[in-house]
């Protein structure tokens, strides 16, 4: 069974990414559907996937990702995408476990997350002084409601926890 098990957090002190362990990625992404199940296409740096994830359950869902042609992700996102392309910087901070923190460009930026993905959902997390909030079920901080709402056209309240999870 291919699932997903992680927890998302705002990312409250942003000078942590100085502490890296590789240099940082630069990702694109746009969704060619969206609904119970979603489909991505993504880059990153020479290197592009498939990706068809299925509804959260908490911090659970499946996900199914598969390698395609460079090429043939730009065209995917150039004539098939039903969103509009997601930009961001992806680092790797190790403090015992990995965190990955995505730094959103564009209509999303200033919106930095950070995710750690777990072996179990009961796994523990002693989250690190840098992170703000866990997001994990709110889905507004998912990538494909990012896509189609970006956070800049987030108003004070929907930024502070009002507004749709939808």
């Amino acid at each position: 069974m291919n699932t997903e098990i992680e927890r998302r957090y705002l990312v409250a002190d942003l000078s942590v990414i100085g502490r890296a362990t590789v240099p940082p990625r630069p990702m694109k992404q746009a969704y060619l559907a969206t609904g119970k199940t979603n489909v991505r296409v993504c880059i990153v740096g020479g290197s592009a996937w498939l990706t068809a994830k299925g509804t959260a359950d908490g911090s659970i869902r499946r996900e199914y990702e598969y390698p395609v042609p460079v090429a043939d992700a730009k065209e995917m996102m150039e004539h098939l995408a039903v969103t509009d392309i997601v930009e961001n910087d992806r680092y790797e901070i190790d403090e015992g476990v990995l965190w990955i923190i995505d730094v959103f460009k564009g209509a999303n930026a200033p919106l930095a997350l950070a995710e750690v993905e777990l072996e179990s959902p009961v796994e523990g997390v002693d989250p690190p002084p840098w992170l703000g909030d866990e997001v994990s079920t709110d889905l507004r901080y998912q990538n494909v409601y990012l896509a189609v709402h970006p956070y800049s056209a987030w108003n004070t309240h929907q930024r502070d926890g009002g507004g749709s999870s939808r």
